[in-house]
């Protein structure tokens, strides 16, 4: 109870409530798993330039091979974030008026 009433306070002291401050956390990690995803997509297109631009080193041909799977990786982990947080929102009993689109 007195946890309860502590948010609210502090929220209403910053006039914000609880959906402005899930709808701003959403909007951020929407922005965040993007940019990551995207330079995960620029890693993995990297690592495939790295192994045809230098096909006769044998070193930086399993560097680039390391670039691509690791692109891949990242790729994985950021899909899978974005399916998290539909998940979270479409289970939970937020407005979904209020949440920006995922996809």
């Amino acid at each position: 109870m007195t946890l309860h009433f502590l948010t609210e306070r502090a929220l209403a002291a910053t006039g914000q409530n609880i959906n402005d401050l899930i709808y701003d956390g959403i909007l951020f990690f929407s922005d965040v798993i993007i940019l990551a995803g995207a330079a995960s997509v620029a890693a993995f297109f990297w690592g495939v330039a790295r192994f045809i631009w230098n096909a006769d080193d044998e070193k930086k041909l399993e560097e680039g091979k390391q670039w691509m799977l690791w692109g891949i990786v990242a790729l994985f982990c950021m899909v899978t974030l974005w399916g998290i947080i539909g998940f979270i929102i479409s289970s939970t009993r937020i407005n979904p008026e209020i949440l920006p689109p995922l996809g």
